[in-house]
């Protein structure tokens, strides 16, 4: 990058103005007079075209011979943007003293410096009179260019204005005329960067200017109300954050406000009550009620669990259909996990047994109808089993995978093959197949009308269609060092 570094003088520069003008005994405006080179306008480094003249003259309006001029350029944004010379010297520093001619007069040449905006040069004269003269940097040519936002999300009948950045060399920022274009996708773009969703999918649209092209995306998405666990690696707390599915009313419901702040710091795997006016969240091997305006409080006893077991933080709860039941998983000594069922409310915390003593297993996912429940034999993905509730059979579903989730309509199963594939099988473990090509993270629920899930991906977090597999990732990503994980559909 080439870098301007101007000569710096340890006293001013003085020189004496050329005195090749013939004297005049002409009467002009008494005082300090710019005759010329005032208002010029040009790009980054360029030396203007007209030097800077500037008159003295005493309070008669006789021109005032041998007074020293000081040219001094203010500073913009922390450091000098004119540097000034007296003439054919050559020598530019960000200020110089030259002496008035025989008619009072004085020039100077002008460089303009590496920030665009409006610039000023100071002129005082020994003789006490001061002014000043504006001059206007323009960008130089552009570099970069890029639209905003890279990645986000619409409702059909949604839109959003495109932000072009268009930069120089140093920095500056351009106003450029940018021609748009939808490359693909359900969704128009207007000369002036409008863009309007039309229809459930995925876009990409173009923005080109001259050289440089830059491509942006948009997902199309269904309309939905969302929760996720929020983390942040180094600002904590987190938090459970709560949204629509195309980003909007985005806010955090933060869990660690006294007296819980010790034991639930932020709160993991959110799901959503039946009625949507709460979640359920778990932390530090206890489970808590969270409601949208951000209180949480306990929700099952610890004390009421045999001693040495506690809540299992790492899978999430699931309630029953009719919101009556919570199904969750706890940790017996030895490490072996069981399966746990309470009232809503957290009371009556029961373990899960059959004739052949407890259930060890992880990720129940209770069906619509409330008498089966799907679960996984281990943590990170051991055989699939269906437990009928009323009699205690067990039924093996001929996979192995984790995070089972019952379709809304109990006609299918989602879980995730491990370690990252999504994938559909009817009820009964037949017709077994993908869900999209995007590797998913084991945390993942279905919408309400049972035709979406959403997950985590590499894209963040993502509406997967589940009969096509189209993904939408929302364009959530809020920072490097931010994340949200464990994403669940309000009802």
């Amino acid at each position: 990058m080439e870098r301007f570094r101007p000569l710096l003088l340890g006293a001013a520069l003085i020189a004496l103005e050329s005195c090749a003008e013939a004297p005049t005994a002409v009467l002009g405006t008494p005082g300090l007079t710019i005759s010329g080179g005032a208002s010029q306008s040009d790009t980054i480094k360029t030396y203007l075209s007209e030097p800077l003249v500037v008159e003295v003259r005493d309070a008669a309006g006789r021109a005032l011979a041998g007074v020293d001029v000081l040219f001094s350029s203010r500073l913009l944004r922390g450091s000098p943007n004119a540097y000034l010379s007296a003439p054919g010297a050559g020598l530019y520093a960000d200020s110089t003293v030259v002496r008035t001619n025989t008619n009072g007069r004085v020039r100077v040449d002008v460089r303009l410096g590496i920030t665009a905006g409006e610039v000023f040069v100071d002129i005082l004269a020994a003789t006490g009179v001061l002014d000043s003269v504006a001059f206007t940097v323009r960008p130089g040519n552009a570099v970069l260019f890029e639209l905003g936002p890279s990645d986000t999300a619409a409702l059909v009948g949604g839109g959003y204005q495109l932000r072009p950045r268009v930069i120089d060399t140093y920095s500056n920022p351009r106003v450029d005329p940018i021609t748009f274009a939808v490359l693909s996708g359900p969704a128009t773009v207007t000369p002036s960067g409008i863009v309007s969703a039309t229809a459930i999918g995925r876009v990409e649209i173009k923005g080109v200017l001259g050289a440089f092209g830059s491509t942006v995306r948009l997902s199309v998405v269904p309309e939905g109300h969302l929760s996720a666990a929020y983390n942040h690696a180094f600002d904590p707390p987190d938090g459970i954050a709560v949204f629509r599915s195309d980003g909007a009313g985005y806010r955090l419901l933060h869990a660690g406000s006294p007296p819980f702040t010790n034991e639930t710091a932020a709160g993991s795997w959110p799901v959503w009550h039946p009625d949507a006016d709460r979640l359920v969240v778990s932390s530090s091997g206890k489970l808590f009620d969270l409601d949208t305006a951000g209180v949480i409080s306990p929700l099952v006893d610890p004390t009421a669990l045999p001693a040495g077991k506690v809540v299992v933080q790492d899978m999430a709860a699931q309630f029953s259909l009719d919101g009556s039941k919570l199904y969750f998983v706890v940790v017996a000594g030895g490490g072996a996990f069981e399966l746990w069922v309470a009232n809503a409310d957290g009371s009556n915390p029961t373990r899960i047994e059959t004739s052949s003593g407890p259930i060890q297993g992880a990720w129940p996912s209770p069906d619509p109808s409330g008498q089966y429940l799907a679960y996984s034999s281990q943590e990170d993905g051991g055989p699939l089993f269906v437990l009928t509730l009323a009699d205690s059979t067990i039924r093996p579903l001929g996979v192995n995978g984790l995070s089972p989730r019952w379709s809304p309509d109990g006609t299918s199963i989602a879980y995730v093959e491990y370690p990252f594939q999504l994938k559909l099988m009817d009820a009964d473990g037949s017709a077994i197949r993908n869900i999209g090509t995007n590797q998913a993270q084991k945390g993942f629920t279905w919408s309400p009308d049972g035709q979406w899930l959403v997950t985590v991906t590499s894209l963040g977090v993502t509406l997967v269609n589940v009969e096509s597999g189209l993904s939408l990732p929302l364009g959530l990503a809020r920072g490097f060092a931010e994340s949200l994980s464990q994403p669940a559909w309000r009802p």
